[in-house]
This record gives C-alpha cells, sequence and structure tokens, in this order.
C-alpha cells in the first residue's frame, strides 16, 4: 500500500506499518547496524548465527551485538525461502552505549527478502503494549525483557533470562 513505510521515513500516516522503526544505522537510526545488517556485510561471522527450526522447542543464548565476543549473536528462524524470523541481543554498549534501560533485551523482527524497495521488507515485532511513540525513538521498548514473549509467523518466540552476557530464547511453535 502507499502508507507501508510511515515509521521508515515519515511521509505517510499509517502507525500500523512501523518497519524497523529507528533501529538500525539503515532505518533513520538513533542505533547502530542490526547484528542482521552486520551480518551482511562481513561484521558477524558465520559461526556466529544460530539457524534454528521452527517446528521444535528449543533454547538459544546469544550475547549482545554490541559486545565483543566470537559467541553467538544471531539467532535466525527460517519461515520460508526468503522469509525468517531474526533475534539479537541489545545491551547499551557499542556505538549503543547511550541507549535506554527500556531498549535493552531481544530484538524481534522479521526478514524478507522478496520485497526489494529501499527501506521495505525488514520489521520489528515488538514486546511492549504500549502505544508506538517516537520518544525517545520509534520502538524504543520494542526488545523483549525476561518473561516476555512474541508470537510471529507460528513461533512463540520467550526471553526466559537476560543479563549483561546477552540473552537466552526459548523457540517453540505457537500453540
Amino acid at each position: 500500500t502507499l502508507f507501508r513505510s510511515y515509521w521508515q521515513n515519515m511521509r505517510s500516516t499509517d502507525p500500523n506499518e512501523h518497519g524497523m522503526g529507528n533501529w538500525g544505522l539503515m532505518s533513520m537510526s538513533k542505533t547502530e547496524l542490526t547484528t542482521w545488517e552486520k551480518w551482511l556485510i562481513g561484521l558477524t561471522m558465520d559461526s556466529q548465527v544460530r539457524c534454528s527450526s521452527t517446528a521444535v522447542t528449543s533454547t538459544h543464548w546469544i550475547v549482545p551485538s554490541s559486545v565483543k565476543s566470537t559467541k553467538s549473536k544471531l539467532l535466525v528462524l527460517p519461515i520460508s525461502n526468503t522469509k525468517v524470523v531474526v533475534v539479537e541481543s541489545i545491551r547499551a554498549a557499542g556505538l549503543n552505549y547511550m541507549l535506554p534501560k527500556e531498549s535493552e533485551g531481544a530484538l524481534v523482527y522479521t526478514v524478507d527478502t522478496s520485497i526489494t524497495d529501499s527501506e521495505y521488507g525488514l520489521k520489528v515485532i515488538s514486546g511492549s503494549k504500549k502505544p508506538i511513540s517516537r520518544q525517545p525513538f520509534i520502538l524504543s521498548d520494542a526488545p523483549l525483557k525476561k518473561g516476555q514473549s512474541v508470537t510471529v509467523e507460528g513461533v512463540k518466540i520467550t526471553n526466559v533470562e537476560w543479563g549483561e552476557f546477552g540473552d537466552v530464547i526459548k523457540v517453540e511453535p505457537a500453540k
């Protein structure tokens, strides 16, 4: 539709289509590159990306994207040949050092590579129940905190533990 990228480019009027909000350096950002973006340009190694089935229950530890580490930083859940659900751990560190506490946690978003228009194809799935606000930035409270979950594309994603070490994420088929 005409209003697909309201929260991306601020030119339209559909608040239900928020895209990445202000997450990621390429989304009018107030944050650094997403781990997905870092992976695409080679700053995150393939060995730091965990792919997991959505058909079975599994648990994954991911370290914060802004912290130097060789451990897993990105959880990718294939949905189709062109669509995945992505989970990364966000902490106030690195270029994200000024993030407010509400912005820390597990950031969940979808990536659809069949949508190739500029500013489209990626969308944050918010764990927040609050209305979308522009302060301190759009979708700043989207990351899942301990005990929060979201269901997207038939998959339930729950943050079962979190701290400076990152996030422990449970993935299970939605009921």
